[in-house]
């Protein structure tokens, strides 16, 4: 979880003390609870900072509102750019970023294999989670094989 950025007034302290809250709902299972202690961080920091979207998705996904889940953890790669350009940060690529790519692959007649919508498979909402990733972005085995499966399927288009 990412620290908050500066706020005004009395601000960061709320955050924090709902940034405990969250956790702590999570913890016990209390997901509306959870979800209303993130949208109060959101806010606070005009969601700034990607962790209350990180508990958001987390609190979603307990109450299993798959769809929400995901914009949250959309939101949450997105809304991490600027306030953590100093930490070292796991690989991302925002929404927008992914569009400009499959756009450009179009344009120049590149194959795409397009892991986020390969993962989705047949349209399920559900978030791809610990089936096919070990972490934030290592694979598991059978990630890897999907994966390994839509580039043998680019190729084989491709001939």
């Amino acid at each position: 979880l990412q620290p908050a950025p500066w706020l005004p007034g009395d601000g960061l302290e709320r955050w924090y003390a709902l940034l405990e809250d969250a956790k702590r709902s999570l913890h016990g299972g209390h997901y509306a609870a959870a979800s209303g202690a993130a949208l109060a961080m959101l806010d606070l920091d005009d969601g700034v900072s990607p962790t209350p979207y990180r508990l958001l998705a987390q609190a979603r996904a307990g109450q299993g509102d798959w769809p929400a889940a995901r914009a949250a953890a959309e939101a949450e790669v997105v809304s991490g750019h600027y306030p953590t350009m100093c930490f070292l940060g796991a690989p991302q690529a925002s929404s927008a970023e992914q569009r400009l790519l499959r756009h450009a692959a179009q344009i120049f007649g590149f194959a795409i294999v397009d892991l986020p919508r390969l993962f989705a498979g047949d349209g399920a909402d559900a978030l791809p989670g610990r089936r096919l990733f070990m972490d934030y972005c290592h694979l598991t085995v059978e990630g890897v094989h999907q994966a390994a499966a839509g580039m043998a399927a680019a190729a084989l288009e491709a001939l």
